[in-house]
């Protein structure tokens, strides 16, 4: 039966995982990568795709730059978000003391893109469901009120995050592949820039 139907695959433990996260990742300080992203809308059948770049200092700032089909730059931190729009020209910034929920967001989305596995455990429920693939159920009632699970795609030697995927409890599904992965690389102060430079733009 194994000669005709092949080996099942044998996968690693959350334990393993967790060790070679550690081994791959906990000397991270920054990240910046172009990512392309995908947004499945379940009840109309759609999907949506934008295209872009960012930037992430951990423990620090984080650049999201949408550039097609919409363009837009948003800078996050701990005490609140600025973004500004290419179309109007416009740059809003609101306070984190006016968006409670935007620390917890922020933090989770920084240990997603560092692999902080320690500060994943601390929100999130770890299983393995694929040789590079973990999944994370949450544990805060903020994030299960909106998300069912988010799943981390990790490349053939786990020193990158090729892959990171959302699914809401609506059934929508955000996917995000990266690429031109840079790790703790100097983050050039024009990715902090708003409006950006021009020959960032």
């Amino acid at each position: 039966l194994t000669l005709i139907c092949g080996a099942a695959e044998t996968l690693p433990d959350v334990a393993w995982f967790k060790r070679r996260l550690v081994e791959r990742f906990a000397a991270t300080t920054t990240v910046q990568a172009d990512f392309v992203q995908t947004r499945h809308l379940k009840k109309l059948s759609v999907e949506i795709t934008t295209t872009g770049d960012f930037a992430v200092e951990k423990g620090g700032r984080m650049a999201w730059h949408v550039r097609d089909p919409l363009h837009y730059l948003c800078i996050i931190s701990t005490s609140g978000i600025t973004q500004w729009d290419a179309d109007t020209g416009k740059i809003l910034t609101v306070s984190a003391k006016k968006i409670p929920w935007l620390k917890l967001v922020y933090n989770n989305f920084i240990s997603w893109l560092t692999a902080d596995i320690a500060e994943i455990e601390r929100h999130y429920d770890i299983e393995v469901a694929g040789s590079q693939r973990l999944r994370l159920m949450p544990k805060d009632d903020f994030f299960k009120t909106y998300v069912t699970a988010v799943e981390l795609e990790f490349d053939q030697n786990y020193k990158d995050i090729q892959k990171l995927i959302l699914e809401e409890k609506s059934g929508d599904e955000i996917r995000i592949e990266f690429r031109n992965i840079k790790r703790n690389e100097v983050i050039a102060e024009t990715k902090w820039q708003i409006p950006p430079p021009s020959k960032n733009i």
